[in-house]
């Protein structure tokens, strides 16, 4: 496991590691572990439909929500049906689709669903999934991919959406609410002493942001992130729950 040396959105030098971070966390009595599903629990690959959790994560994910004391949550974009389709349907574990967003006026999505689908014939390659909250405009094979981003962002403001840049994809946002207020609300509910969010995307930022030790915030991949720790890959987020699970078991 990558554990990172670096990582606050200041750049500064992080003294201790994920594993150190992890005993604590593991210590606590009541503690929410929370995912992102893209990126995170899944590979990212081309088309997001064929997108399949990978199975040590999940699996590593499935037994720690089986421990006392844990509650686990999966915060993703997707919505909560098609959650329930690729992770299947389990009490011990959340599901919590939009970004976190409430469901906004349906009459206002179909509106913001056919205003965005006008630009694909413009740029062939892009497709719009619509969402409770909104809609997303996947761009990623285009042929210009910067361009489609800019088409679609100006059509989502126009339409009064609140628009996030993700990973070769824009998400037009109607509902309010973010991932950040979906875990805070999560702690308050449950009553945790503590939450580890891993997510990958900007989406996920608003997480990492209300979050603070002894909260566990980690990254997936490269780029600018307000999380403490960062790994690589997938892989890395099976090994960080499959670590979890085995501190868990031991605390007394």
């Amino acid at each position: 496991m990558g554990a990172c040396l670096f990582g606050d959105a200041g750049g500064r030098l992080i003294a201790d590691t994920l594993t150190d971070a992890l005993a604590r966390f593991a210590s606590l009595p009541v503690v929410v572990v929370a995912s992102d599903y893209d990126g995170t629990l899944a590979p990212i690959v081309d088309d997001p439909e064929a997108a399949r959790p990978d199975g040590d994560a999940l699996e590593a994910f499935v037994r720690l929500s089986r421990r006392e004391g844990v509650v686990a949550v999966i915060v993703s974009g997707r919505t909560t049906a098609h959650l329930e389709s690729v992770v299947g349907v389990d009490p011990r574990i959340q599901l919590i689709g939009n970004h976190g967003a409430s469901d906004a006026d349906p009459s206002a999505v179909e509106q913001l669903v056919g205003d965005l689908r006008s630009l694909t014939d413009e740029h062939p390659g892009a497709f719009v999934e619509p969402k409770p909250s909104g809609c997303a405009f996947h761009y990623r094979h285009t042929s210009s991919p910067d361009r489609a981003a800019e088409s679609a962002r100006d059509v989502a403001r126009e339409s009064g959406a609140h628009v996030i840049d993700g990973k070769m994809v824009v998400e037009a946002v109607l509902g309010t609410g973010d991932k950040g207020t979906a875990v805070e609300t999560v702690r308050r509910t449950t009553r945790a002493d503590a939450v580890l969010f891993i997510g990958d995307d900007t989406t996920d930022e608003a997480a990492f942001r209300v979050l603070a030790p002894p909260d566990v915030t980690v990254k997936v991949g490269s780029g600018e992130t307000a999380a403490i720790y960062r790994v690589t890959e997938v892989g890395d987020v099976a090994e960080i729950f499959e670590t979890l699970d085995r501190l868990r078991r031991r605390a007394p």
